[in-house]
């Protein structure tokens, strides 16, 4: 007997609902506000395939910041697939994260070098 995945429908509207109060006082590094940076890539991803597995995650991406173990909840809310994608938005930002830190002490160095 297999067990099949439960079907969940997506709800973008409770995604974003949900996570307005975690991000209220949140940056990104390059200090836009997280709820509007969901926001734009929401507005992005609408124009080019309204997927709502998608676009709720765009809206969760930062989840697993704020809440420790949060992929239970968010496969449990939103689904398996909801699921990877926040994991997977989550190592491409670290990715982008460490690469901005990198350039930036390279951009340092290089500023020291020049006064010398």
């Amino acid at each position: 007997m297999t067990q099949e995945a439960a079907v969940v429908t997506v709800d973008v509207a409770l995604a974003k609902s949900l996570v307005e109060p975690l991000y209220r006082d949140m940056t990104l590094p390059t200090g836009e506000s997280v709820i509007s940076h969901a926001d734009g890539v929401a507005s992005i991803l609408r124009g080019i395939r309204n997927d709502p597995e998608l676009i709720a995650a765009a809206y969760l991406f930062c989840v697993p910041v704020v809440i420790q173990n949060s992929g239970e909840w968010i496969e449990k809310s939103f689904g398996q697939a909801v699921n990877g994608l926040v994991q997977e938005l989550g190592q491409v930002n670290a990715l982008s994260i460490r690469a901005r830190s990198e350039n930036d002490e390279a951009n340092l160095k290089h500023q020291t070098e020049a006064m010398r």
